[in-house]
């Protein structure tokens, strides 16, 4: 009889508070084996760190499938076929800081085993009228707009002279 350990088989999981989505984590890998095990590990880092995380949700596989021949010219029905499948597992992280979220996706790239690619989305939420603050803030705003206002007018035909007249 096969024993299996349940601290293994199910990581732990802080249950959301408001369910804000503050980044997604894509992991990427040529092995499912490396994936798995590095996806329960982002889980488990994440409940050390307090951080709400979903478990690695499967995206599609990507298949790359190329010939070549196994010798040149002549024999060209003599050819070998590969493929390369490339797996990924996305991590929702939710309601967190910032900083530690800086912190964890640090310690997920330091940690992550060769062959286990990391790539990070992060989100944002501000409040409705964060442009117009900003552009109020920025003042100058009003000096660019009429910047732009004069480049996009037509030139004068007096500005503008045949190569002829110019001098040199």
């Amino acid at each position: 009889m096969i024993e299996t350990n349940s601290w293994a088989d199910s990581p732990p999981q802080l249950p959301k508070t408001h369910g804000h989505t503050v980044a997604s984590i894509q992991l990427r890998s040529f092995t499912t084996d490396e994936l798995d095990f590095f996806g329960r590990f982002a889980i488990r880092a994440a409940h050390a760190l307090g951080i709400p995380v979903s478990f690695p949700i499967p995206l599609p596989t990507r298949l790359e499938r190329w010939t070549v021949p196994k010798s040149s010219f002549i024999h060209k029905k003599a050819q070998e076929s590969f493929e390369r499948r490339h797996h990924k597992r996305l991590i929702m992280v939710y309601d967190t800081n910032d900083v530690v979220v800086d912190r964890y996706v640090w310690y997920l790239g330091r940690t992550a085993p060769g062959g286990v690619g990391i790539r990070v989305q992060r989100f944002r939420q501000e409040e409705l009228g964060v442009g117009t603050k900003l552009q109020e803030e920025a003042g100058g705003a009003k000096f660019v707009n009429e910047k732009m206002e004069e480049a996009q007018r037509p030139y004068r035909e007096s500005s503008i002279r045949p190569i002829a007249s110019m001098p040199e």
